[in-house]
């Protein structure tokens, strides 16, 4: 795995996985507006790392080994303020979870760029706002 061009992990996707160790835990709420609420109440059942995405109304948290312990919990917090989910996943992570647990941001996105006949598809970043890669 290569964070701004420094290797900052190697291995199988299977292994760099089990390096983060665990489960993840993904929320999804019924109300997006109350995002910034929901988060409030369930990051502090782990130590950083979590993914709050306002715009989508999901809440991604590491869990590590305790997941169905800390599901139980958040999904009790959640009720205590009275927000209500459209989904729950309890599940192992994804590169991008380790990714995002190896830097604390996200990765940028890669775009695979249709190849013309006869050639095999190249990648190339996704651009941001300001232009640059």
């Amino acid at each position: 795995m290569i964070d701004l061009g420094t290797v900052i992990a190697a291995g199988t996707a299977d292994e760099l996985k089990t390096q983060i160790g665990g489960e993840v835990l993904e929320l999804r709420l019924c109300d997006r507006e109350r995002t910034p609420e929901a988060a409030g109440a369930v990051i502090g059942l782990v130590p950083g790392g979590a993914k709050v995405d306002n715009n989508t109304g999901e809440i991604t948290l590491p869990v590590g080994e305790d997941g169905p312990a800390i599901l139980t919990e958040a999904i009790r917090r959640l009720d205590s303020v009275g927000v209500e989910l459209s989904g729950i996943a309890l599940h192992r992570p994804t590169l991008d979870d380790v990714f995002l647990a190896l830097t604390g941001r996200e990765a940028e996105g890669l775009e695979v760029e249709p190849a013309p006949a006869g050639r095999t598809s190249r990648r190339r970043r996704r651009r941001g706002g300001d232009g640059r890669a």
